[in-house]
C-alpha cells in the first residue's frame, strides 16, 4: 500500500472511514484509549445558570479532556466545512449581534420579527449530528460519524456548554435556512437573517 502520508487524498479517506485513523491521527492517542475515555459517556459537569427571566438553564460542560477532543474535532470539520450563508450571524466566526442588527438597519425595513427557539440546543439529537457528519461535505463512515456525534453530545443531545454545539447546530439547520430563505422569497420578504 502507498505511504499516505505521500497522498493527502488517501489519508483523508482514512481517517474519514476508519475509527482507528480518525482517532490517531485527528485526536492524536489510539483508539483504544479513546474508548476507556467517552464510553460509557464522556464525562460532563452539569450545573444551572439563571437567565435574565429568572428561569433556569441547565449547562453540561465537558471535562477537560473531552473538551479538548471537541476542539480537535471543530477544528478539523471548520476545515472541511463550506462557509455559512451570510444570512447566519450566530455562532459563526466575524458576525454578532451586531452584524446581525445592522442586517435590520434600512429605512425600507417595516417589520422584525424574532422566534427564539425553546431549548434549541437540547433539541438537537446525536442521530442528527451523525447524519449530517455522513454527508457531504464529510462523508464520514457511520462508525467514525457514530464516533465524533458520541463526542460531541451528553445524554444523546447536543449541550449547552459544548465548543461544538454551536457549529453543528448551524449545519443541522442548514436545511432549516434553506426552506426560510425560500418563503421569503415567496411571502415577498426582501431580507431574512437568522441567528
Amino acid at each position: 500500500m502507498p505511504n499516505p502520508f505521500l497522498f493527502p487524498a488517501l489519508t483523508d479517506s482514512l481517517i474519514r472511514n476508519d475509527v482507528a485513523q480518525f482517532s490517531r491521527r485527528i485526536l492524536g492517542l489510539p483508539y483504544s484509549q479513546l474508548q476507556k475515555l467517552i464510553y460509557p459517556q464522556p464525562n460532563y459537569r452539569v450545573f444551572t445558570l439563571t437567565k435574565r427571566n429568572g428561569k433556569l438553564r441547565s449547562i453540561a460542560e465537558p471535562f477537560a479532556n473531552i473538551k479538548a477532543f471537541q476542539l480537535l474535532i471543530l477544528e478539523y470539520l471548520t476545515k472541511k466545512s463550506s462557509p455559512f450563508k451570510p444570512s447566519v450571524h450566530g455562532f459563526v466566526p466575524h458576525r454578532s449581534i451586531l452584524t446581525n442588527a445592522n442586517a435590520h438597519c434600512s429605512p425600507r425595513t417595516q417589520h422584525v420579527l424574532n422566534i427564539d427557539l425553546q431549548d434549541f440546543f437540547p433539541s438537537i439529537s446525536f442521530y442528527r449530528i451523525r447524519g449530517v457528519l455522513q454527508k457531504r461535505p464529510f462523508n464520514f463512515s457511520h462508525a467514525v460519524a457514530s464516533v465524533v456525534a458520541h463526542i460531541c453530545t451528553f445524554d444523546g443531545s447536543l449541550s449547552q456548554g459544548a465548543p461544538t454545539s454551536p457549529f453543528f447546530s448551524n449545519l443541522v439547520c442548514r436545511s432549516m435556512d434553506r426552506d426560510l430563505q425560500d418563503l421569503a422569497r415567496l411571502t415577498g420578504l426582501k431580507q431574512l437573517v437568522q441567528t
